[in-house]
């Protein structure tokens, strides 16, 4: 077996790496959850929106503080779908690959 050698690539100087990275990965996991915040009233209409409200984002999963376990029963069997559906549409850089409640907060 005869072993290729890989062509010599000049590295990047890191100040020219770093912003790329900053605009790829940096600002853009808090504007996410701005903009999840922005979209879940529409939604889950305004009267549960009083009731639950977006407190995080990673790797695609939403974590959503509610008020009661009623409210969570709600979001995540009747409505779960939909939820999603519309938090998907309406902020697509999300990824959003699933929600998670939790009661209290």
């Amino acid at each position: 077996m005869v072993r290729r050698r890989r062509p010599y690539v000049e590295p990047e100087p890191l100040s020219s790496v770093l912003p790329r990275l900053m605009r790829e990965f940096g600002p853009r996991r808090t504007g996410v959850i701005d903009l999840l915040r922005r979209a879940w009233p529409a939604a889950v209409g305004e009267a549960t929106a009083a009731r639950a409200r977006p407190a995080g984002w990673r790797d695609g999963v939403l974590t959503v503080r509610v008020s009661s376990a009623a409210v969570k029963h709600d979001l995540s069997t009747f409505r779960a779908e939909a939820v999603l559906r519309g938090l998907r549409e309406a902020v697509p850089e999300a990824n959003l690959r699933s929600i998670r409640y939790q009661v209290g907060g």
